[in-house]
């Protein structure tokens, strides 16, 4: 079935990634109907390798998932900057805002935004732990409106196993480390690299800013930039980001 050119999915998520040269012309649009409009738009994609890569199911993330607020503390005053792109695209691929529902008791839910330059690109990668299973889910997407083009979501399998990723960043402090804006003298370049992770353990949200880590003095940015590493090279593999050699 199609709408509009548009070849009309069975799953919810942004782009399939397939085995054909279709998918680099199909148009792209999100695939939530209660929440976009069927309208289609002509895309043009990032060149990248192809790679073949699991549907993300979202309801295993969404399995459990409780109306109510975590615990958390007042809002950092860049969320509304830094956040609200990547929880709009999370909303838009069936996924949650993780910052206003309650996971079940034993479920750790992880999700690693990395930003390209301000509000350009965004790469998030989604990591949920329940008991000894694992689901990861893989978005990347222009800082535009959900209801157009420039972004996918796929479901997540590491090149890594996920128990060496999953204890390799908690060694890193992962769940640990403190916002940017609690640690003495900053940089900020306008054109840079910025990292936002959001956490929800135990009943309890938080979440940190760090801008171009590379930059910062702090022994906390050296721990950001290892778990960018370990994102990049274990996790994604960089097989599949625009740009990637």
């Amino acid at each position: 079935m199609k709408h509009d050119g548009c070849e009309t999915p069975d799953e919810q998520f942004l782009h399939e990634p397939g085995n054909d040269s279709r998918n680099r012309k199909r148009c792209s649009r999100l695939f939530l109907t209660l929440l976009l409009p069927a309208a289609c738009h002509p895309c043009t994609w990032p060149e990248r390798v192809e790679w073949e890569a699991p549907r993300l199911n979202a309801r295993a993330f969404r399995e459990g998932v409780e109306d109510q607020l975590p615990v958390r503390r007042q809002p950092y005053e860049w969320e509304s900057l830094f956040l609200d792109y990547p929880r709009r695209w999370a909303l838009a691929a069936g996924l949650h805002d993780l910052s206003r529902v309650l996971l079940p008791k034993g479920v750790v839910e992880v999700r690693i935004w990395e930003e390209f330059n301000p509000h350009t690109r965004y790469q998030g990668t989604i990591v949920q732990k329940r008991n000894s299973s694992f689901y990861g889910a893989d978005l990347f997407f222009g800082a535009v409106e959900p209801d157009s083009c420039g972004g996918w979501a796929v479901g997540l399998v590491p090149c890594d196993s996920w128990e060496s990723v999953w204890s390799e960043l908690l060694s890193q402090g992962l769940m640990e480390l403190p916002d940017s804006s609690e640690l003495p003298d900053g940089h900020f370049l306008e054109d840079g690299i910025g990292l936002v992770v959001e956490i929800q353990a135990e009943g309890q949200y938080r979440t940190y800013h760090y801008d171009d880590p590379d930059y910062q003095t702090w022994t906390e940015a050296r721990r950001v930039e290892k778990i960018i590493d370990v994102v990049r090279h274990r996790i994604l593999c960089e097989q599949h980001r625009p740009g990637s050699t």
